[in-house]
């Protein structure tokens, strides 16, 4: 199943064991690192990352392109701070932003 919207909060390493499914992905200022190593987590909400993440090469995110997404946060640029990004479906460019 989906899990409902997702916070991250509180220092230490929260790990996904498994891939996953949330309406929102939410990792706070306050969060220690988040490690989704060699998972896909599906989002079909929004995705806000203000704190380290854990990735590999064939860690995926994964967002339904059928509607927008608002993609933010501060930790979204350098090394190993965001997995590879998947949009499935009809792309809609007037629909595609990141912030």
């Amino acid at each position: 199943g989906t899990l409902p919207d997702v916070y991250f909060v509180g220092a230490g390493t929260k790990t996904f064991n498994a891939n996953a499914s949330t309406t929102s992905f939410n990792i706070t200022t306050t969060s220690g690192k988040v490690d989704f190593t060699d998972r896909l987590i599906s989002v079909s909400g929004n995705y806000t990352s203000n704190a380290s993440i854990g990735t590999t090469t064939s860690s995926k995110l994964c967002f339904d392109s059928a509607t927008a997404h608002r993609i933010s946060g501060t930790s979204l640029t350098g090394t190993g701070t965001l997995p590879d990004v998947y949009f499935v479906g009809r792309v809609p460019t007037s629909r595609f932003k990141v912030f």
